[in-house]
Protein backbone atom coordinates (compact mmCIF):
# COMPACT_ATOMS: atom_id res chain seq x y z
CA UNK A 1 0.00 0.00 0.00
CA UNK A 2 3.17 2.49 0.68
CA UNK A 3 4.51 1.44 -2.33
CA UNK A 4 1.29 2.27 -4.46
CA UNK A 5 0.80 5.51 -2.46
CA UNK A 6 4.29 6.64 -3.13
CA UNK A 7 3.87 5.45 -7.18
CA UNK A 8 0.62 7.85 -7.07
CA UNK A 9 2.46 10.97 -5.19
CA UNK A 10 5.33 10.24 -7.82
CA UNK A 11 2.96 10.65 -10.76
CA UNK A 12 1.88 13.45 -9.04
CA UNK A 13 4.70 15.43 -9.56
CA UNK A 14 5.26 14.25 -12.69
CA UNK A 15 2.40 15.38 -14.23
CA UNK A 16 0.79 17.99 -12.29
CA UNK A 17 3.81 19.99 -12.06
CA UNK A 18 2.61 22.81 -14.56
CA UNK A 19 -0.57 23.26 -12.30
CA UNK A 20 1.10 24.08 -9.41
CA UNK A 21 0.11 28.25 -9.17
CA UNK A 22 1.59 29.11 -5.84
CA UNK A 23 4.30 32.02 -4.48
CA UNK A 24 6.90 30.69 -7.22
CA UNK A 25 4.44 31.01 -10.22
CA UNK A 26 3.21 28.31 -12.26
CA UNK A 27 5.50 25.08 -12.14
CA UNK A 28 8.16 24.68 -15.36
CA UNK A 29 5.99 21.13 -16.25
CA UNK A 30 7.55 18.17 -16.17
CA UNK A 31 11.02 17.04 -16.96
CA UNK A 32 11.24 15.78 -20.50
CA UNK A 33 13.56 13.36 -19.54
CA UNK A 34 11.69 11.59 -17.02
CA UNK A 35 8.66 11.93 -19.95
CA UNK A 36 10.24 10.52 -22.29
CA UNK A 37 11.24 7.34 -19.91
CA UNK A 38 7.89 6.56 -19.87
CA UNK A 39 7.84 6.77 -23.41
CA UNK A 40 4.28 8.72 -23.70
CA UNK A 41 2.80 8.03 -27.50
CA UNK A 42 1.82 11.98 -29.21
CA UNK A 43 -1.50 10.86 -28.70
CA UNK A 44 -0.81 10.79 -25.08
CA UNK A 45 1.05 14.14 -24.54
CA UNK A 46 -2.20 15.48 -26.28
CA UNK A 47 -4.34 13.62 -23.74
CA UNK A 48 -1.87 14.98 -21.29
CA UNK A 49 -2.10 18.02 -22.23
CA UNK A 50 -5.69 18.17 -22.42
CA UNK A 51 -5.90 17.37 -18.53
CA UNK A 52 -3.61 19.40 -17.64
CA UNK A 53 -5.30 22.51 -19.28
CA UNK A 54 -8.96 21.44 -18.11
CA UNK A 55 -7.59 21.59 -14.22
CA UNK A 56 -5.18 24.89 -14.86
CA UNK A 57 -7.99 27.52 -13.79
CA UNK A 58 -8.82 25.41 -10.39
CA UNK A 59 -5.26 25.16 -9.57
CA UNK A 60 -4.50 29.29 -10.18
CA UNK A 61 -7.28 29.71 -7.81
CA UNK A 62 -6.65 27.49 -5.64
CA UNK A 63 -2.72 28.13 -5.62
CA UNK A 64 -3.69 31.99 -5.22
CA UNK A 65 -5.73 31.11 -2.15
CA UNK A 66 -2.98 28.82 -0.48
CA UNK A 67 -0.47 31.81 -0.88
CA UNK A 68 -2.78 34.40 0.59
CA UNK A 69 -3.21 31.98 3.51
CA UNK A 70 0.45 31.34 3.75
CA UNK A 71 1.13 35.47 3.97
CA UNK A 72 -1.74 36.01 6.41
CA UNK A 73 0.14 33.16 8.71
CA UNK A 74 3.51 34.79 7.80
CA UNK A 75 1.85 38.37 9.04
CA UNK A 76 0.46 36.99 12.30
CA UNK A 77 3.56 35.33 13.08
CA UNK A 78 5.19 38.58 13.02
CA UNK A 79 2.87 40.71 14.92
CA UNK A 80 3.09 40.23 18.54
CA UNK A 81 -0.49 41.53 18.89
CA UNK A 82 -1.59 38.10 17.50
CA UNK A 83 -2.68 35.18 19.70
CA UNK A 84 -2.01 31.70 19.80
CA UNK A 85 -5.89 30.75 18.89
CA UNK A 86 -5.68 33.79 16.32
CA UNK A 87 -2.37 31.51 14.60
CA UNK A 88 -4.08 28.33 15.26
CA UNK A 89 -7.06 30.01 13.00
CA UNK A 90 -4.55 31.06 10.37
CA UNK A 91 -2.71 27.63 10.30
CA UNK A 92 -5.98 25.83 9.79
CA UNK A 93 -6.40 28.05 6.65
CA UNK A 94 -3.22 27.24 5.57
CA UNK A 95 -3.73 23.51 5.67
CA UNK A 96 -7.27 23.85 3.75
CA UNK A 97 -5.64 25.49 1.23
CA UNK A 98 -3.14 23.43 0.95
CA UNK A 99 -5.52 20.37 1.03
CA UNK A 100 -7.94 21.88 -1.67
CA UNK A 101 -4.81 22.27 -3.91
CA UNK A 102 -4.18 18.77 -3.01
CA UNK A 103 -7.04 17.49 -4.46
CA UNK A 104 -6.76 19.42 -7.44
CA UNK A 105 -3.28 17.51 -7.53
CA UNK A 106 -5.54 14.31 -7.08
CA UNK A 107 -7.64 14.72 -9.98
CA UNK A 108 -4.89 15.26 -12.12
CA UNK A 109 -3.38 12.21 -11.28
CA UNK A 110 -6.19 9.90 -11.42
CA UNK A 111 -6.92 11.39 -14.38
CA UNK A 112 -3.59 11.42 -16.14
CA UNK A 113 -3.17 7.74 -14.71
CA UNK A 114 -5.86 6.43 -16.91
CA UNK A 115 -3.40 7.31 -20.10
CA UNK A 116 -1.09 5.07 -18.92
CA UNK A 117 -0.27 1.77 -20.32
CA UNK A 118 1.03 -1.16 -17.97
CA UNK A 119 4.51 -0.55 -19.08
CA UNK A 120 4.42 2.54 -18.38
CA UNK A 121 2.94 2.07 -15.06
CA UNK A 122 5.55 -0.31 -14.26
CA UNK A 123 8.70 2.29 -15.99
CA UNK A 124 7.39 5.29 -13.17
CA UNK A 125 7.56 2.83 -10.77
CA UNK A 126 11.50 1.65 -11.54
CA UNK A 127 11.88 5.20 -11.39
CA UNK A 128 10.35 6.20 -8.40
CA UNK A 129 12.78 3.42 -6.67
CA UNK A 130 15.94 4.07 -8.05
CA UNK A 131 15.73 8.29 -7.95
CA UNK A 132 13.56 8.04 -4.93
CA UNK A 133 10.51 10.72 -4.62
CA UNK A 134 11.92 13.99 -3.28
CA UNK A 135 14.80 13.67 -5.96
CA UNK A 136 12.39 13.40 -8.75
CA UNK A 137 10.36 16.00 -7.37
CA UNK A 138 13.38 18.29 -7.08
CA UNK A 139 14.35 17.31 -11.08
CA UNK A 140 10.31 17.96 -11.96
CA UNK A 141 10.64 21.37 -10.23
CA UNK A 142 7.86 20.66 -7.75
CA UNK A 143 7.01 22.68 -5.12
CA UNK A 144 4.14 20.87 -3.60
CA UNK A 145 0.84 22.46 -2.41
CA UNK A 146 1.59 25.27 -0.51
CA UNK A 147 5.29 24.77 -0.23
CA UNK A 148 7.15 28.27 -0.39
CA UNK A 149 9.34 29.34 -3.14
CA UNK A 150 13.18 28.31 -2.47
CA UNK A 151 14.13 32.17 -2.34
CA UNK A 152 11.23 32.20 0.87
CA UNK A 153 13.02 28.57 2.77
Amino acid sequence: MLFRSLSCLTLAALLSVPLVAQRGGPGRGPDPMLLQALDLSEAQKTALKAILDKHQPDAKTKGEATRMAHEALDAGMLDTATTVEQLKTLHDKVAQAQFDMLLVHRAVLQDALALLTADQKAKLATLQKELGLGRMRGMVGFEGPGMPPPEKR
